[in-house]
């Protein structure tokens, strides 16, 4: 075969495997801006400023080692952290210290600190195999920046005439047409997937969600 065929050949192989790596980038893009934006919004306004005096408090301490010690590599994150003397608990003190300094400057954290970020949350304690990707910290970011109950207003909007009828104007803007009830019905029914959504643990909200119906779906009088 011609050597300039076998060359063509080998042109076509390599085309579509660049372009399905290009495609596969796309796809799993990074999720550092929005967890550091979820970080952010959390841990704004002193959060976590309760770690600059935890001496004395047990509860706390005895709740954190016992998840911490129930995973060998967050253990040992933590036993090595810097100036945590090959002590876990010094070392989750020392790290949230750090986090809460980063937070209040305004400085964005590594994956690896967003990883463990959640450790020196006041209660829960995060256990979640999705944490490296970018749904996951759409969803948390979603449900920290919005509740349950900014949804309820829909089940007292036949109340509300003065809520009614501006969010009847705002949802024509956003392109609904139809008389106020149509219109009203349709995005309740809508919403109703989103308020569905944050109910439930398995459902996660997506980056469609947060732009674009989560604030569609609350009070038009909050959002003025």
């Amino acid at each position: 075969m011609p050597v300039h065929h076998l060359v063509a050949l080998a042109f076509q192989s390599i085309v579509p495997l660049a372009a399905s790596v290009e495609v596969s980038s796309t796809v799993e893009s990074g999720y550092s801006d929005v967890a550091n934006k979820y970080v952010s919004l959390k841990y704004s306004n002193g959060y976590l400023k309760f770690w600059d005096d935890v001496q004395g408090k047990v509860d706390l301490r005895a709740e954190k080692l016992q998840g911490i010690y129930s995973n060998h590599k967050t253990s040992n994150f933590f036993r090595k952290v810097k100036g945590s003397n090959n002590d876990t608990w010094q070392g989750l003190v020392t790290f949230c210290k750090k986090m809460k300094g980063r937070v209040e400057s305004g400085k964005d954290l590594t994956n690896r600190q967003l990883k463990y970020v959640g450790w020196c949350d006041k209660d829960s304690i995060p256990r979640s195999k999705g944490m490296n990707s970018r749904s996951y910290w759409v969803d948390q970011l979603a449900r920290t920046q919005y509740k349950a109950e900014d949804f309820g207003f829909w089940d007292k909007l036949s109340e509300q005439t003065g809520e009614r009828v501006t969010k009847f104007h705002d949802l024509m803007k956003l392109g609904y047409k139809g008389s106020l009830e149509e219109v009203l019905r349709k995005a309740k029914s809508e919403c109703q997937i989103i308020r569905d959504k944050f109910g439930s643990k398995d459902k996660l909200l997506t980056e469609e969600d947060l732009t674009t119906h989560i604030p569609r779906c609350i009070s038009s009088l909050r959002i003025r």
